[in-house]
């Protein structure tokens, strides 16, 4: 993730060679009023914040799989936290991943099993994944699990 400098360094070069459209000659005289700067800068910094720091919602969960909903609560560069809710009897599959996941169990209880173990997971247990390792629940309560993917998960990023 680019910092502010660098993003803006980067629009400005593209601008400035032409990369961003065939219009390009208008939009760098748009982007030069002191007024369209400074709109863009504070546009920039809300963008950029909105990936740092997030307060509770209630929406924006989706369907991961039947009965489990998940919600991206924040991402960098590499790291990504995510939030799990899960419905009794819900089925993870078995599955792996290229990123390390690290777990945390909010509320409930689930059988998780990673590689060959299975493990009784209640509320304040929590579990490392290592990237590629095959790994399935089954979901024994309403459960709720928070968890870290390294590196990012970009196909949950639109979650």
């Amino acid at each position: 993730m680019l910092n502010r400098s660098g993003f803006i360094g980067q629009l400005f070069s593209t601008i400035a060679e032409g990369k961003s459209n065939p219009g390009n000659k208008i939009i760098s005289l748009i982007f030069w009023t002191d007024q369209f700067k400074t709109f863009l800068l504070h546009v920039i910094d809300l963008v950029m914040e909105a990936h740092m720091f997030r307060k509770k919602s209630a929406d924006g969960y989706t369907p991961a799989t039947d009965k489990i909903e998940m919600k991206t609560l924040v991402h960098g560069e590499k790291t990504h936290l995510v939030e799990f809710q899960m419905e009794k009897g819900a089925l993870l599959p078995r599955h792996s991943h290229p990123q390390e996941q690290t777990g945390y169990l909010v509320s409930g209880s689930m059988e998780l099993t990673i590689g060959d173990q299975t493990f009784i997971v209640k509320p304040g247990d929590s579990w490392c994944i290592a990237g590629d390792t095959e790994h399935n629940a089954v979901i024994v309560e309403d459960s709720v699990a928070i968890e870290v993917f390294s590196p990012i998960r970009k196909e949950y990023l639109t979650h």
